[in-house]
């Protein structure tokens, strides 16, 4: 393996780099970019200080915030930012003459309108956007416009913030629009009007890892999503799940439209087709039957599982009210019952698994997770904090809250929740795991670490413990400790259906985290 930082990479580096873009980023590298690659490796290890590529791949694995500040730094070289204003002609076309002018009609009363750009690169397709609708309510004052341009690429974002272009964007642009949006700064510089950039809003988004529809990425209850050109570059089953996302985000008859050398038709078959001149594009069927399907915007696209987990009759004590405080762990009882005797090292005699389906997906009260699903994560908030009031002394809404806030980057928020649960129920396993990432997000390690070991100390099955306590082992030099707790992950793990969920893993499922498991153990060996 090579070492040094400048140095080319090795064929073995070459690979699991590319697995890693892969797996992140839903990005395939063929031979002919490997250039691109190394290019992108190089920038990551300036950005994080890696002394080689080694360190450097702990790092992104890890996911920790250098990891994820490591991987941004990356993206940019391994990512096609090929756009121009006005791309592709017959589909602006479609766009201005048939179905932005439909939507505007049929939000006639509402006056809303809500438009996604996904993989929106530099900003000229969500600005192109904007340009069409601006021109469409030109004499329709009062209307409620959102045009949200995302992409996983930090600098092509920060050039669309900018919202200043050179001659190469404008090749398909009328040099009417060109003289009405647009002023000359320099010979070879347009910056675009202010009343257009204020239309349209940009934030980071990776379609493979992120979650989402949701209303914070504001990506739920579109009547429009464009995503052009980018899906060739993912795998089949990658391109399926994002989407069937882009139809959970779509509104009923919201419109999707993609590039004319996007997959065949046979991926969007959960839309109707709609044919205009020289293009193709896809509607989102108004019918009740589409309503209760799978919701995949609590889950990540790398881990969506098909079926959902049977009903769980020992989630009642979660929601139920107690007066008394002597019962420990109170609202995980059913779970600490039978995990109670098994303490010890030593597995119990009697059933060492049936404690685990307890917790087998995520404890939120149906009505917070009606909230969720729905994108109404302020209100969510609000049921949870309702809840505590009602019921101080029950500490599962203060975990729930906790963790929604950590969800949201309120580390501050989420810290005092989750103390205030230990503090009630101080025998439940996810609650010092949670704990555990908080801490660890705050920079305070060693507090990270002993909130990990007393998750798995409490529950020996509580799979998430021991592969957080793996990362944070090998993230401080002990390799011996971290291949025992990956060890520990992997036979935990193995037997049990690749398809279900991981306890606690918001849609983590253990096939997904047995093949993250088995590449960290190579990788710490």
């Amino acid at each position: 393996m090579t070492g040094g930082a400048g140095a080319p990479l090795s064929p073995q580096d070459q690979g699991r780099f590319r697995e890693l873009v892969r797996q992140r980023a839903g990005i395939e590298i063929p031979d002919a970019r490997l250039g691109d690659l190394e290019k992108g490796v190089r920038a990551a290890l300036e950005q994080s200080g890696a002394s080689g590529p080694e360190m450097l791949y702990d790092l992104l694995a890890e996911k920790g915030p250098r990891g994820i500040a490591a991987f941004e730094a990356m993206i940019p070289a391994v990512t096609i930012n090929e756009t121009h204003f006005f791309r592709n002609r017959p589909q602006m076309q479609a766009l201005q003459n048939e179905i932005l002018p439909e939507l505007i009609r049929a939000r006639s009363d509402s006056k809303r309108l809500r438009i996604w750009s996904a993989a929106c690169s530099s900003g000229e397709e969500p600005y192109s956007l904007a340009i069409m609708v601006d021109r469409l309510l030109r004499n329709q004052p009062g209307w409620d416009v959102l045009i949200h341009g995302t992409d996983i690429d930090h600098q092509a974002l920060e050039r669309a913030h900018a919202g200043i272009y050179g001659n190469w964007s404008f090749r398909e642009v009328p040099q009417d629009v060109k003289e009405e949006y647009f002023e000359q700064t320099d010979e070879h510089g347009f910056a675009l009007s202010p009343r257009i950039k204020s239309m349209v809003k940009f934030s980071r988004l990776n379609l493979v890892d992120d979650l989402y529809p949701t209303a914070e990425t504001k990506t739920d209850r579109m009547d429009l999503v464009v995503c052009r050109n980018v899906l060739i570059y993912f795998r089949e089953e990658t391109i399926r799940r994002i989407v069937d996302r882009f139809h959970e985000s779509l509104v009923d008859n919201g419109w999707l439209v993609v590039g004319h050398a996007e997959p065949s038709q046979e991926i969007f078959h959960r839309f109707s087709v709609k044919n205009f001149p020289g293009t193709i594009t896809y509607r989102k069927a108004k019918t009740a039957a589409s309503a209760p399907a799978p919701k995949p915007a609590l889950k990540p696209v790398e881990a969506r599982p098909a079926p959902k987990p049977a009903p769980r009759v020992e989630r009642k004590p979660f929601v139920a009210k107690r007066d008394r405080a002597d019962k420990p762990a109170n609202p995980f009882a059913a779970a600490k019952a039978k995990a109670k005797p098994a303490v010890a090292p030593r597995k119990p005699a009697v059933a060492p698994t049936p404690p685990r389906p307890v917790l087998a997906s995520s404890a939120w009260n149906s009505d917070v997770a009606k909230l969720m699903q729905e994108g109404r994560a302020d209100d969510a908030v609000k049921t949870l904090e309702e809840s505590i009031a009602r019921t101080p002394m029950e500490p599962r809404p203060y975990y729930e809250l906790a963790k929604l806030h950590a969800s949201r980057l309120r580390w501050a928020q989420a810290e005092k929740l989750i103390d205030e649960s230990i503090e009630l129920g101080p025998l439940a396993p996810e609650s010092h795991y949670l704990r555990g990432l908080i801490t660890q997000e705050l920079g305070r390690i060693e507090e990270a670490a002993e909130a990990f070991r007393r998750s798995a100390f409490l529950d020996q099955n509580f799979v998430l413990a021991h592969f957080a306590s793996a990362a944070l082992f090998a993230r401080t030099g002990q390799v011996g400790r971290a291949q025992k707790a990956l060890e520990t992950t992997v036979r935990l793990l193995e037997g049990r259906a690749p398809g279900d969920l991981v306890p606690e893993g918001d849609g983590l499922t253990v096939e997904r985290l047995l093949d993250l498991a088995r590449s960290q153990r190579q990788l710490v060996a």
